[in-house]
């Protein structure tokens, strides 16, 4: 995703590129910082440890930036000392560094960060507890697993959208499962039905269930999400399926589809 940030010399960024994400680690905005190592996160770089080190060490920092630093060396030598630098921030941190902690520590499969998760999953702040919920059944908790299922099917307003997003951050097989339980055994809503389709987008595994269901849901945003899917992830034997959407009733998924079907066409 590219984040559009209110600063004007950010709003054209390019988050493919390292030494401009890096820059930003010195703008004074930590809104600015975060989505920079938000970027980092995702892209193999070189040469750049030291400078985000130093903000991760920085105790002038807003705890917050300084999790999601040290969730970005969780890829470089500095592994070690950040599992601990965020086993700490799980006892001591801000709910915002928290649920930041939350999501890192579900990359981490030891039994310490195990027993970090159960206790951020009793947090008092729901961001943090289904964070860690999510982080529990990406690292094969079965009982995790079961309880985010069920937050997805019966949890609270938007909570049920949070926790269908979440799949895309645990184990391809463990999404799977969950996603086929809940596509052949439950009613889910709109919303929550297109955050489960959108999280297959980061989801390495056989998507076919995920486009048979929303490609006939009879709701018209799960039915978009799905085209969107295929074409986000160019399976090009979907080809005449998705072209059979030219001829939709409604305007936006016959341009959805166009979309799509450029992006099939061009091949994977």
């Amino acid at each position: 995703m590219v984040y559009t940030w209110s600063n004007s010399e950010f709003t054209h960024m390019n988050p493919r590129r390292p030494s401009f994400l890096i820059e930003a680690l010195d703008h004074y905005d930590p809104v600015v910082k975060k989505f920079a190592l938000q970027s980092l996160s995702q892209l193999h770089f070189e040469n750049h440890d030291s400078r985000i080190h130093l903000l991760a060490s920085d105790a002038g920092e807003i705890v917050q930036v300084r999790a999601y630093a040290w969730n970005v060396l969780l890829d470089s030598p500095h592994r070690r000392e950040s599992i601990e630098r965020l086993l700490e921030m799980s006892r001591l941190g801000s709910p915002e560094a928290k649920e930041v902690v939350a999501v890192a520590l579900g990359r981490v499969d030891t039994p310490r960060t195990r027993e970090a998760l159960v206790e951020l999953m009793s947090s008092n702040d729901n961001r943090v507890a289904l964070a860690a919920l999510t982080s529990s059944a990406g690292l094969r908790d079965e009982a995790a697993a079961r309880e985010l299922e069920w937050t997805i099917v019966y949890g609270d307003g938007l909570h049920r959208a949070a926790a269908a997003g979440g799949l895309k951050r645990i184990d391809p097989a463990v999404a799977s499962r969950v996603t086929e339980n809940l596509m052949s055994c439950y009613l889910l809503g709109p919303f929550t039905g297109m955050r489960l389709v959108e999280a297959w987008a980061m989801i390495d595994a056989d998507p076919s269930t995920v486009y048979g269901w929303g490609l006939s849901h009879e709701d018209e945003g799960v039915r978009m999400q799905s085209i969107w899917l295929i074409g986000q992830r160019r399976d090009v034997e979907y080809l005449e399926r998705v072209a059979a959407f030219l001829r939709d009733p409604s305007p936006a998924i016959r341009g959805l589809a166009a979309w799509a079907v450029l992006r099939l066409a061009r091949g994977p």
